[in-house]
């Protein structure tokens, strides 16, 4: 048997994977048919049924909740249009119904949405300022990780994935703390100062690495910064340990 799934459970799988490359989004929804060891099949279109993929491709929940932090300064010429890049991007990958974007410049809206929405999404993807130690808030100013971190823990929803796209918070007093707490099933951040382009680039052949091509976390990581096109990087961490440098 599989050891993460069972026959009859609810999962997406990546489209490419399965054979159905006219599926138009980078992941099919379907059920679990059988299962081997740690391998499962699972239902196509037309009552037919997949060959035995890894269990590791399929995601018993996804989509991706985008949050940018507002700082009252940058907004208009690098949050937003960053928003706009991934958001757009985000709509090539899933239908509209798996994507939510949602804008806060304090801890406390911040709050209020993620209290709201973050049990239908598997990825958070942070937009806005960061520095080692957190991120900036337009309202609070400088809100630390942990404090951050602990309206995400309050949650009794699902772990998730965490990217950042702030600068900085790729450094263990952010990457190490979020990734040490059971809410968090890998964080990605860059380890210095990140050009919007920069972030939306590596964030984009990350998705397409990971969810369309089928990718482990790790492996799609490593991928996408092999291919970064400037020196500057990012950092995977998961269970409070620096994965891959």
């Amino acid at each position: 048997m599989s050891q993460k799934f069972k026959i009859g459970d609810e999962v997406f799988v990546p489209a490419t994977i399965v054979k159905l490359s006219n599926n138009g989004f980078a992941l099919y929804k379907t059920t679990i048919v059988a299962t081997d060891k740690k391998s499962i099949k699972v239902n196509l279109p037309g009552g037919n049924v997949s060959e035995f993929i890894g269990s590791s491709l399929a995601h018993c929940n996804t989509g991706i909740m985008i949050v940018t932090i507002g700082d009252n300064k940058t907004e208009d010429t690098l949050l937003v249009p960053l928003r706009k890049s991934v958001l757009q991007f985000s709509r090539l990958l899933f239908k509209d119904d798996y994507i939510l974007s949602v804008f806060c410049r304090s801890l406390k809206e911040f709050k209020l949405l993620w209290d709201k929405y973050n049990c239908s999404y598997s990825y958070l993807v942070i937009i806005g300022h960061g520095d080692k130690g957190g991120f900036e808030f337009g309202v609070d100013g400088h809100v630390s990780a942990s404090d951050f971190l602990g309206v995400i823990e309050a949650s009794s929803c699902s772990a998730k994935h965490i990217i950042s796209l702030c600068c900085n918070t790729g450094y263990k007093t952010t990457g190490a703390v979020f990734s040490n707490s059971k809410k968090c099933l890998s964080c990605i951040a860059p380890f210095q100062s990140i050009h919007g382009a920069e972030a939306s680039q590596f964030l984009q052949t990350f998705l397409i690495n990971h969810l369309l091509n089928g990718q482990s976390t790790k492996v799609a990581y490593k991928n996408s910064n092999a291919l970064f096109a400037s020196k500057n990087t990012f950092r995977l961490w998961t269970n409070g340990k620096l994965t891959t440098k």
